[in-house]
């Protein structure tokens, strides 16, 4: 097992970055089978979105950023964990 728990955290300008950096959602992509439990908090779900992560799974993400989380085809319950927010 690479890591036990993957929690991506909410940051705009590291999102906007990871999402645009491949070497990072590969990475995700490598990492991901091999976790216990893949997390996100607010926004960093649209990070595990854009690797794919998400697809066909329910996750939440901050209000305004809900229709770029469906985009990326997040639905139903998988093994991942989403949170809308931090505190």
């Amino acid at each position: 097992m690479l890591c036990d728990r993957l929690i991506l955290c909410s940051s705009p300008a590291a999102r906007g970055s990871a999402i645009d950096t491949p070497q990072i959602l590969d990475w995700l992509r490598a990492v991901h089978p091999h976790t216990r439990i893949t997390s996100s908090i607010c926004t960093g779900a649209l990070v595990l979105g854009a690797a794919g992560l998400l697809r066909g799974i329910r996750a939440t993400t901050h209000w305004y950023k809900h229709e770029q989380l469906r985009g990326y085809g997040a639905r139903r319950d998988g093994g991942v964990w989403c949170a809308t927010g931090a505190s």
